[in-house]
């Protein structure tokens, strides 16, 4: 058990420390992570306090801070990877679950705390007539870790779609409202999870929608089921695709996964043409920057890890290539394992490092770093 200096001076964990100052927040001991996450692996959090109490959270968030007791935050935990040691100090989820919107200037403003089902806010935009994030249905968990991964998908991008993002600073307790232009979205990034990744909390997000007609979706399997159709077609379209790979969390076809595993990687011009020269059927798109981004569901099926494929109770979705599976009784460790032989089978067949999508949390170094 790591244990931290009081402000006596004393050696006490982080309960002892926490339980003393938690005031109008309940806190637990040694809570079961797993049972909480869609990949259902992990171990316990030292201690834990759901609330959407924003002062109670501000003065543990503190207490932390001046004892050196590590904060993590957890949302709807559809997209981490827990160690089976568990997560050390304090860890936080924010339940606040409000949902409201408002037309502003002939656009649709939707202010939602950060505990609000992400799929709740496309119905709500649909419902009031607003545009752009329709592509984004039936994506899993929260509002608070929309920005924080920059979700996308079928062409569309959570980050062009926020005004705001109200977050707590966890080294003072103090509450803060970053503009869009301020947090660094980027493909399944942001500030969040990059310069930002231990100092803010997302509590919620202010998002602005344009009113009318959809763009016409980009991506071919939306386009093909949706053609130039209303904002609520394209949704559907989206669902139905997102079902038939086995993606839409408590679904008949849904498994214990985090979804994508890994993003697609980007590689440059230079490094393409190589590439292309042993493998001219490989998919790909040009980026605004001129690389080359890649097919990472291509990549692992071509390395070897096809749709179905299993190490003892880890495998591939039979749905969904890049969704990587619990069949029953997996822990980290063999999620790590399996995830790393697809890393380096990647990257000795096609000199390609794939980026894993999901937070890990709880351990010491990123048991997926970069092979090199």
């Amino acid at each position: 058990m790591n244990t931290y200096f009081s402000s006596r001076g004393e050696q006490k964990s982080a309960w002892e420390i926490l339980s003393q100052r938690a005031v109008d927040a309940r806190l637990e001991q040694h809570v079961p992570l797993a049972p909480l996450t869609t990949l259902k692996v992990g171990g316990v959090a030292e201690v834990y306090c759901a609330t959407d109490n924003e002062s109670a959270l501000g003065t543990l968030v503190m207490v932390a801070s001046q004892h050196g007791i590590p904060i993590t935050i957890l949302g709807s935990s559809s997209n981490v990877l827990i160690n089976d040691a568990g997560i050390p100090g304090l860890v936080l989820q924010y339940t606040d679950a409000t949902l409201t919107d408002e037309v502003k200037s002939g656009q649709l403003e939707i202010v939602a705390g950060a505990a609000v089902v992400w799929d709740d806010v496309v119905v709500r935009s649909l419902a009031r007539g607003g545009v752009g994030i329709e592509c984004l249905s039936g994506i899993p968990g929260s509002v608070g870790a929309a920005p924080v991964q920059n979700i996308g998908a079928y062409g569309q991008e959570v980050g062009a779609a926020i005004a705001s993002v109200r977050a707590l600073d966890v080294r003072t307790g103090r509450i803060t409202v970053v503009p869009q232009a301020n947090c660094a979205f980027g493909y399944r990034t942001s500030a969040f999870k990059t310069v930002w990744r231990t100092q803010y909390m997302v509590l919620g997000v202010t998002f602005r929608l344009s009113i009318g007609a959809p763009e016409t979706p980009r991506h071919p399997e939306v386009l093909a089921r949706a053609g130039t159709g209303s904002a609520a077609e394209i949704r559907a379209a989206v669902l139905s695709i997102r079902e038939s790979k086995g993606m839409l969390i408590g679904h008949k076809n849904s498994l214990q996964s985090v979804g994508s595993f890994f993003v697609n990687p980007s590689i440059t011009v230079e490094a393409f043409a190589a590439l292309q020269v042993r493998y001219t059927d490989v998919p790909h798109w040009k980026n605004e920057n001129g690389s080359i981004k890649l097919s990472a569901a291509w990549l692992v099926e071509k390395s070897g890890f096809h749709k179905g494929k299993k190490i003892g109770a880890v495998g591939i979705s039979p749905l969904h290539t890049l969704a990587i599976v619990n069949y029953g009784g997996a822990n980290s460790a063999a999620v790590v394992h399996f995830a790393r032989e697809i890393q380096r089978s990647v990257q000795n067949q096609f000199a390609v490092w794939l980026e894993p999508e999901p937070q890990r949390l709880g351990f010491s170094e990123d048991p997926l770093g970069n092979l090199a």
